[in-house]
């Protein structure tokens, strides 16, 4: 076989692989490293948007358990419109929760307010729920509200004021609104603009409904079990709805339980804001404030300085986490 023909081979063997180096090729005017906002998780994938071009690129390698919606990366230029995560910054806040064998899962990151959302109806309303909520708020810095949805359906309004009452004296802002009625939005929307909030709840309260009835958006919704009580997923991950451009939600799934077993039992107390200025004073510098003697939470509880609901919601969690 001649020399020349040996040639001709060998450029045709060349060929795809040239081609494939001209796919990829990155662009020369691109800085080493990117910064940029994971809006989503698709698979392997990450959906980050990019502060040098505000455009969003897609991002291989790492594990997502290392990511959430919010956080920022920085990245490095791998092909057209892809790069490879090098580093995850410090979170400056988070919303986490226990999954199975003692993990945690962070579901959204960097976030200013948490957005607890119930309802007073088809789920009842559990303070439990409400509670273990706030310790993760408490935890993850961020600044909690309560959203009581389904107002329209409520049975018991003494109940509902006590409920109001009891989280209002804890300087956690209360909202009650009808998504379906379109009530009482109005002040929700206008704590909403200008932040970056994260919405949760229990499957089934109406978050999905009321998140598009705020944005004008139409958002899948789904229904509660009549058995169990107990709403359906409709939000299957974390979803990034931007409002404008200082305007951000994230829509994170309904949830059943919220495990806490990721905290020592020194974060679980300090999730409970009330009881902060009485830990000094407990005889014990590790009490627990269920059984030993010279408590300072007990005492205040006895006193009325702290709330018995929320005491007694306090010992359930530390034997349940």
């Amino acid at each position: 076989m001649s020399d020349k023909r040996l040639g001709k081979r060998s450029k045709a063997a060349n060929a795809p692989r040239r081609a494939e180096g001209r796919r990829f090729t990155v662009k020369k005017n691109l800085p080493q490293t990117l910064e940029g906002t994971v809006e989503g998780l698709r698979g392997i994938w990450l959906r980050v948007r990019m502060d040098h071009d505000g455009k969003i690129w897609r991002c291989r390698g790492g594990l997502h358990d290392d990511y959430a919606v919010g956080d920022r990366i920085i990245a490095e230029p791998s092909g057209r419109g892809e790069a490879r995560p090098l580093q995850r910054l410090e979170r400056k806040t988070f919303l986490e929760r226990g999954v199975a064998d003692e993990k945690s899962k962070c579901l959204a990151a960097n976030a200013d307010q948490l957005f607890i959302v119930v309802s007073v109806h088809e789920p009842p309303l559990r303070e439990g729920l409400i509670d273990r909520f706030l310790v993760l708020a408490e935890h993850g810095f961020l600044t909690p509200h309560l959203v009581i949805n389904k107002t329209d359906l409520s049975t018991d309004a003494d109940e509902l004021a006590r409920t109001e009452k009891l989280y209002a004296e804890l300087g956690v802002p209360v909202f009650r609104v009808s998504a379906a009625k379109r009530e009482g939005l109005e002040p929700l929307r206008e704590v909403l603009m200008g932040t970056t909030s994260v919405f949760a709840g229990h499957s089934g309260v109406g978050k999905s409904t009321l998140l598009g009835t705020l944005l004008d958006m139409a958002l899948e919704t789904g229904t509660v079990n009549p058995v169990t009580g107990k709403g359906r997923h409709t939000t299957t991950r974390v979803e990034w709805l931007q409002v404008n451009e200082r305007t951000v939600i994230l829509d994170t799934p309904g949830v059943k339980d919220i495990g806490l077993h990721i905290l020592s039992p020194a974060e679980l107390c300090r999730g409970f804001r009330e009881f902060v200025p009485h830990l000094s004073d407990c005889h014990f510098r590790n009490c627990t404030h269920s059984h030993e003697e010279n408590c300072a939470v007990k005492r205040a509880v006895e006193r009325g300085e702290i709330s018995r609901r929320r005491y007694e919601s306090y010992l359930s969690i530390i034997e349940n986490p």
